[in-house]
Parts: C-alpha cells; structure tokens; sequence
C-alpha cells in the first residue's frame, strides 16, 4: 500500500539550504543537511520501537528501561535478553553494555544481528512516518521518494540515493538523520548538475 503524501511548502520558498521532509531524518539521529550522495552513518540506537521490532526478530526477551544487573555492574538503559545469554544487554543511544566473557555468557554475533535488524526497521519507520512506500529486499530497506528518486539503506548504515534531480537527493535527509550521525558523505557526478543542464541533456 502506498500511503497518502503531502507538504504544506517547498524548500525553494522557506528553507533553500535544507530539504522539506526534515522530520525522517530527526527520527534517525543528528540533524545535518544532505544533497546527491551516498552517506555512511553512525547508527544511534534512539528508536525504542525499531530496537523492540528488531529484538522480536531475533527471539530476544524485552526488559524495557531501568536498571539492568550485569556481572561487572549496573547499568541504566534498554534491556534485552537474548536466549542462552547469562546476562541481558543494556542499549543506550550511543552505546551497548554486555558481558559476553569471550562468548561464554553470550554469542557477540548477536549483537551484530541486532545492529544491523535495528538499521532496517529504523529506516522503515522513518519512511512510513513520512507517508512514503517503501520495501525490504535481501537485507535491503528501498524506500520511494513521492517526487521521484530512491533510497537504498543497507544493515551497516549506508544511505544510497539515487534517481534524483541534481541536489534534490537531499530528500534523503530525513532517513539518514533518523538513524543516526553521519560520518561520511560521498557526492555523485550529478548533484553537479543543475536541472537546467539535465532537462537539455535529455531533450
């Protein structure tokens, strides 16, 4: 089903440095201006939903916020409990707390899964928060921009978008802000391109 889309402005009119459709990325994390690109982000684990979606997924046990006993201390936080580990991992935004003791009370390759099922279901929310379709292919999150344009989110937190019009990949900006800080930005040959250049190129 693709949901229902609408803006009350342009960027052009209010805000020209900065895309219209903010609030995706405030939900992923840091906010930060975006345009033609592939971005790699830090992912922060800010969307308790997404880290409960994710934890179903991997057949973990929910603690919820609190005090959470591991063995080198306390810790406050998020809770999770996956199966066969002796004692519960404890998330906060920027940070995970376990005592695996070398994979003893816990197998690391858990924490990995976690990390990357969070990425994916962040992203999808981020996307169905703003009303834009989107769809999960091989560990993939494609979401569909309404005017145009994709975003790819991969599980290590690369946003790839693609198919827009010179800088208006900016759009993908509230994906990336809502999983979190962005570390690395690569710009493609045509966020070079003015629409202009575009349109003659293809008439």
């Amino acid at each position: 089903m693709i949901h229902p889309f609408s803006c009350p402005r342009t960027c052009r009119l209010f805000l020209p440095d900065r895309c219209r459709f903010q609030p995706i990325f405030a939900e992923l994390g840091h906010r930060q201006t975006v345009t033609s690109h592939t971005a790699k982000i830090n992912v922060q684990y800010k969307n308790r939903e997404a880290l409960i979606r994710a934890a179903h997924q991997l057949n973990a046990r929910i603690l919820g916020e609190g005090n959470h006993k591991l063995y080198q201390g306390t810790y406050q936080g998020f809770g999770i409990h996956f199966p066969e580990w002796r004692y519960p991992i404890v998330v906060q935004p920027d940070a995970i707390f376990c005592d695996t003791f070398n994979g003893n009370w816990g197998n690391p390759r858990d924490l990995q899964a976690l990390s990357k099922r969070y990425t994916i279901e962040c992203a999808k929310l981020a996307a169905e928060a703003q009303g834009w379709y989107c769809e999960e292919q091989n560990d993939t999150v494609i979401i569909y921009h309404p005017d145009g344009g994709t975003m790819t989110v991969t599980p290590d937190g690369t946003v790839d978008a693609s198919g827009f019009c010179g800088q208006d990949c900016h759009a993908a900006a509230p994906i990336e802000e809502a999983l979190g800080k962005i570390i690395e930005t690569a710009f493609k040959p045509e966020y070079f391109l003015r629409r202009t250049q575009i349109a003659e190129a293809e008439s």
